[in-house]
């Protein structure tokens, strides 16, 4: 007879216990210690010690591994140094199912058998498994028991970095054996895994689209998250994604990774579900949608215990990608079902009630807000029809106005960052992330007076952004009050670089451009027309203790390129040549030569071509800058005299040219006159155009009067005075008697 039989009949106590217990997920190695009573503590320690005394046991058990830690001895069987007896899987099947009894899933067996083998030796003892069983018991001790300090205290809240200040989509908890962990999943595909102390213990991002990857030549995942749900039988998260995409994420004690990227549905998911039996977790197991056309999708794990795909040969190191269209390649593994149309809107929130077998979604749909049907669509659903003013919806006032507190005047996008940068007249500059159209950072310099300069122009250096080893430096550059500030997105809300660019005080940069290729050179237009180029090809590339540097990049060329001011500015790489467009409030527009050298004037007569240096204009910068001074002094004689030549025009161009321009200087004088008023007898306030005008006082005349005139007493009393008054006392004396 069995020796456990006849110390005690473990079968008695299996039949007079409470039903088991039994119904944790994978990895719930402590749902199965839960079932473990003293007494089969007791029977199990007896096993362990006949397993080695046993010789039919002996003779099959696998050959052991050299101890290696002396101290490992048997423990409370009387024996004196030796090996401690040990059990393979099978083995330890075995046993433990004669202690508690038949019933046991060889899952949850085997799981337990590995959380108690840590070094993967494939043999288990009985310290070892004392020892795991101890930490397991004090640490539920220390958690279930509650202390005063924890009751009194403040929830214990922690900011994670990590998520870029982008919201939390989901938050799921994956058990442990010593402890829960948790995984929180952020808008932009971030995943931080925490302890209970919200210590962070791991993070991982999703992979980006190879194909756009190759594009922009950077990585990462450019899309929003939607939902997440933890497969508790084979520890995997499921992500649902604005990519039309679900991925698949690995998670184990001591790493986490993305796994497998099921791709191309036709429809965004929306809401995600997950169910499988507890009893029976190797059987198959459902995962649930709604995605954003109102329809619900059903995919059956026919065998999960095997995986959930089938394995596909790949060359590459990230995750496998599955398009949806190929799905019936893996038929084995996979059943699909979809049902289009349950409701009028996009689903919010999914459940499965596997009883009834009974699938519950619903919606802001006023017609559909809450769908019940059953699985099979034998019969038909139950559909509740909710006034959604009832519920508090989001606030989603950010998707068109009221981030900004002012006029928009500059805006720019980064395809390599995916993002667009907006600028408003109060000086703030703000990014937002083009798939999510939610703000991400706010940027703001910091002024000596209480109201910040205007934001005149944006201008994102592309190849900066497009490059990993700059990505996480300045990477923005934006004009106001004619300083020029170079900005990062990678935290910091103060700029990197600051610098005046005009030539002149009180100044505005109202043009900005790059060569794109490369960014080693900015162009800045200010508004008396002058023109700069810097050398920015290390400028704020260089990681500095001190996060503003006022100290300016090399001028390399510095030139008057037009009368008015400069109000765009292009770098162009021709014929491995850089030129600069340029154009102005004069109405005219220019190419020049990185160099200052003008290229031509669009619309002169001599026609010049790019590609040979031989049509350009004669005359240089400097030539240029001398002839602008002119006309500006010009212009500053005659107040508005006759418009310069430009070279290459003929005597009957300039006839005509004089001719518009006496045309534009009527019209110019006739907006001077506004009915009655001569607007030539206003001054304006300062040197800004304003509506409020000053009132200019006429110099007073002495205005002789005819002795003859009459005056009132009232008048006489007002103390008038005038030429002739002592007469017109007089007489006023003389009325009076």
């Amino acid at each position: 007879m069995d020796p456990l039989r006849q110390r005690y009949n473990q079968f008695d106590v299996y039949e007079t216990e409470a039903p088991s217990r039994i119904s944790g997920g994978p990895g719930h190695g402590g749902s199965l210690v839960e079932e473990l009573t003293l007494e089969h503590l007791q029977l199990l320690r007896d096993a362990f010690e006949n397993h080695k005394t046993s010789s039919d046991r002996t003779s099959r058990r696998r050959p052991r591994k050299p101890q290696q830690d002396e101290s490992r001895g048997t423990v409370g069987t009387g024996r004196r140094g030796g090996e401690a007896p040990r059990m393979d899987l099978e083995e330890f099947q075995k046993a433990l199912g004669s202690v508690i009894g038949p019933d046991v899933s060889d899952g949850y067996v085997e799981r337990f058998f590995r959380e108690v083998d840590i070094d993967g030796e494939g043999l288990v003892d009985w310290p070892r498994l004392c020892s795991f069983l101890l930490r397991l018991y004090a640490e539920r001790e220390r958690s279930s028991t509650p202390r005063d300090a924890m009751v009194n205290a403040s929830p214990l809240i922690k900011h994670c970095l990590h998520n870029k200040q982008e919201t939390t989509v989901r938050v799921v908890a994956v058990p442990q054996p010593a402890s829960h962990r948790y995984v929180s999943v952020s808008k932009g595909g971030r995943l931080i895994v925490w302890n209970s102390r919200l210590n962070i213990l791991q993070n991982l991002g999703l992979s980006g689209d190879p194909a756009e990857e190759a594009v922009t030549r950077g990585s990462g995942f450019r899309g929003w998250t939607t939902d997440a749900v933890y497969m508790a039988n084979v520890h995997k998260i499921a992500i649902a994604t604005g990519c039309r995409d679900l991925r698949f994420i690995n998670f184990c004690a001591t790493s986490i990774s993305e796994e497998v990227i099921l791709f191309g549905f036709h429809n965004v998911p929306t809401a995600l579900c997950y169910w499988y039996d507890k009893k029976s977790p190797e059987q198959r197991s459902l995962l649930l949608w709604g995605d954003d056309k109102g329809g619900v999708n059903l995919m059956w794990f026919l065998n999960p215990a095997k995986g959930l795909f089938e394995n596909l040969c790949s060359e590459d190191d990230g995750p496998q990608r599955i398009y949806m269209p190929d799905l019936g390649g893996h038929s084995s593994l996979i059943s699909y079902q979809h049902i289009p149309d349950v409701h009028m809107a996009a689903i919010n929130r999914v459940l499965f009630e596997p009883e009834a077998d009974l699938i519950m979604t619903s919606s802001e749909s006023e017609e559909t807000s809450v769908v019940i049907m059953h699985a099979s669509l034998r019969r038909d659903p139950y559909i509740w029809k909710i006034d959604q003013d009832v519920y508090v919806r989001a606030d989603m006032s950010w998707k068109s106005k009221g981030v900004h507190q002012s006029d928009i005047l500059a805006v720019c996008s980064c395809l390599a960052l995916g993002v667009v940068a907006t600028a408003s007249y109060d000086g703030e500059v703000i990014i937002w992330r083009v798939e999510t159209q939610g703000p991400v950072q706010r940027l703001q310099r910091d002024t000596q007076t209480s109201v910040a300069p205007p934001v005149d122009r944006l201008l994102f250096l592309q190849h900066r952004a497009a490059d990993r080893q700059w990505r996480n430096r300045a990477v923005l550059v934006s004009s106001q009050g004619g300083s020029l500030c170079f900005w990062s997105l990678a935290g910091h809300t103060q700029p990197h670089g600051e610098f005046y660019g005009p030539d002149r005080p009180g100044e505005r940069v109202l043009s900005l451009g790059s060569n794109q290729l490369h960014n080693r050179i900015l162009v800045s237009g200010d508004s008396a027309g002058c023109l700069q180029v810097w050398d920015i090809s290390h400028y704020t590339l260089d990681i500095m203790q001190e996060p503003v540097c006022e100290r300016p990049p090399p001028l390399l060329h510095r030139w008057r390129a037009h009368q008015g001011a400069l109000v765009c500015t292009e770098v162009l790489e021709l014929h491995r040549e850089l030129l600069i467009l340029s154009a102005s409030t004069d109405g005219s527009a220019r190419l020049w030569t990185a160099g200052g050298s003008l290229v031509g004037s669009f619309g002169q007569e001599v026609h010049w071509d790019v590609a040979d240096p031989a049509t350009y204009e004669r005359g240089n910068k400097w030539e240029m800058e001398e002839e602008n001074e002119k006309e500006s002094d010009q212009s500053d004689t005659a107040k508005r005299g006759a418009p310069a030549r430009v070279k290459g025009q003929t005597s009957d161009q300039q006839r005509i040219c004089q001719h518009l321009f006496e045309d534009m200087e009527h019209q110019h004088r006739s907006r001077r006159l506004l009915f009655n008023i001569d607007l030539n007898k206003l001054f304006q306030a300062g040197t800004i155009c304003s509506p409020y005008h000053t009132l200019v006082l006429q110099d007073c005349t002495e205005l002789p009067l005819p002795e003859e005139l009459p005056i009132s007493p009232w008048a006489g009393s007002q103390s008038l005075r005038c030429s002739g008054g002592t007469k017109l006392d007089s007489e006023r004396e003389n009325q009076s008697d």
